[in-house]
């Protein structure tokens, strides 16, 4: 029991050593299979400061990209540092399952701190990154998603489904 205890804490305190003041990301998202024009993805970068790009695709790559900058606001990087500590990005070990589910969207991250780099995969063994993921995602200011969603009504509507 005592082993198990000092065990414990010796995780507990590894934890710790990750200073994410420098967390960096690049987040990469994708849609599931479907006709064109119904599929589209995105890439977010974050870095350090929260200075922001995504890097939005309305269809199949390599179709028109759409890139805009942004700055996230202070609250949504502290936001993004306390998910990723809290899904333990930098202090987990990150598998992939076995036999992930087909079809359906799916994300991944790169993301360095502290010296380190990890990346997340797709569909974890376990744990969840659902938070961290959101968090990034909400660190776009609206306006970017507006703007982005109504170019790509508009994409649609010029690209009918043949």
């Amino acid at each position: 029991m005592r082993v198990a205890l000092l065990a414990a804490l010796a995780v507990a305190g590894c934890s710790s050593s990750v200073s994410l003041d420098d967390l960096t990301i690049d987040y990469h998202w994708r849609d599931g299979s479907r006709p064109p024009p119904y599929h589209y993805e995105y890439d977010i970068k974050l870095d350090r400061d929260g200075k922001g790009r995504i890097a939005y695709r309305p269809d199949y790559s390599p179709q028109p990209e759409w890139v805009e900058e942004f700055t996230a606001s202070a609250e949504a990087m502290a936001r993004v540092r306390t998910c990723a500590g809290d899904a333990g990005v930098f202090t987990r070990s990150w598998n992939e399952q076995k036999n992930p589910p087909v079809g359906g969207a799916y994300s991944w991250m790169d993301a360095k701190a502290g010296g380190r780099s990890v990346r997340t995969p797709a569909f974890p063994e376990s744990g969840s990154l659902g938070d961290v993921n959101r968090a990034v995602e909400e660190s776009v200011p609206a306006a970017v998603w507006a703007s982005l969603k109504e170019r790509r009504e508009k994409y649609m509507a010029e690209h009918p489904r043949k």
